[in-house]
């Protein structure tokens, strides 16, 4: 049975729905009503978040899913997969359109702000892609597979990247306005909500923290594994990172970030942390576990946890709802989870 530990934190499971295997990726959908989860084999599930009930499954792919980011405009999910592939589905599971990018598999998938260009990364191929499944553009001259993608907050710019560093390019053409170059395997992205800077986490256990503007980079290491977990808090002062068992938080207020500062290390993991999400609301940081462990932080006032979930599973997606007031849990044996923070 799970169990929820808590100080000053009220809180309980609201429900539990389990999918066919391993969840890979979860996303809430703008009106914070639905969660889309896939694994890593099985159909797309759409969930309501009121009681935990199946809205739909969709067997959106030939092979599986790897990838699904909600259209903020529009409310509809857009899926990738291992064929290649790039399909539209309304909020009840209705197909859209269907769009070719790639025969490799769809790896990264991300909208806009304002809902109106899709990107795409399949092998070395980037697609941008219009709301109706148009291509708008295409380029393919990256020297290894595009593992990420993450847009500017405001949709004006898109960081890709790849072995080698990243590319940043506008949302009208496939030519990169910027490189920053460095010499690793990138794996993940993620831009500050205040768009001063994007964090990159490397499979040769670093960090690069790059100013947007200047291409500036600062390196962090001392990882203990590969990193391929970054969250920012809502105010892009707080940038957590994994790469092992202890959660590190970086300071980045101020003209040089975080150069010269001393990270807060959250110790109480005893595996790998697999996942991280900070709160909408307030700056408190959820961190999930290989041994099954989530973890709620306060990392600018203690550097202990202010509540603890014990689960059987390996904990594979976080996310918090909307408001702040619940999260979301997937683990490695299929299991979906919503914890109630306010019971």
């Amino acid at each position: 049975m799970p169990r929820v530990s808590a100080d000053g934190l009220a809180s309980d499971f609201g429900w539990s729905v389990s999918l066919t295997d391993h969840v890979g990726s979860i996303a809430l959908s703008p009106d914070g009503e639905r969660v889309a989860a896939v694994g890593t084999t099985g159909p797309i599930a759409i969930i309501a978040i009121a009681d935990g009930e199946v809205i739909t499954t969709i067997d959106a792919h030939a092979s599986a899913a790897t990838t699904i980011a909600w259209n903020p405009r529009t409310g509809f999910l857009a899926s990738g997969g291992q064929d290649g592939k790039v399909n539209e589905w309304s909020a009840e599971g209705a197909p859209r359109w269907s769009t070719l990018v790639q025969t490799a598999w769809v790896e990264a998938l991300t909208w806009d702000r304002q809902g109106r260009n899709l990107a795409a990364a399949s092998g070395r191929s980037l697609a941008m892609l219009d709301a109706d499944g148009a291509t708008r553009w295409s380029a393919d001259d990256d020297v290894s597979t595009i593992t990420d993608l993450a847009w500017h907050p405001e949709g004006n710019a898109l960081a890709s990247i790849a072995y080698g560093g990243i590319a940043l390019r506008e949302a009208t053409g496939p030519n990169p306005t910027r490189r920053v170059a460095w010499t690793g395997s990138g794996l993940c992205l993620a831009w500050s909500p205040d768009g001063r800077f994007i964090a990159a986490g490397d499979q040769d256990a670093t960090v690069y923290i790059i100013f947007a503007k200047t291409g500036r980079k600062l390196q962090m290491w001392g990882f203990p594994r590969k990193v391929r977990e970054l969250a920012w808090n809502r105010s892009g002062r707080w940038l957590a990172t994994g790469g092992g068992d202890t959660p590190t938080v970086w300071d980045t207020s101020g003209k040089n970030g975080p150069e010269g500062r001393a990270p807060i290390s959250l110790e109480g993991h005893e595996g790998t942390v697999r996942a991280l999400a900070w709160s909408p609301t307030d700056d408190i940081l959820a961190s999930g576990c290989d041994d099954g462990i989530v973890h709620l932080w306060s990392p600018s006032s203690r550097e202990d946890p202010v509540a603890t979930v014990e689960l059987s599973d390996a904990i594979t997606a976080i996310s918090w709802l909307l408001n702040g007031s619940g999260l979301l849990i997937g683990d490695a044996d299929g299991e979906l989870r919503f914890l109630d923070l306010r019971r």
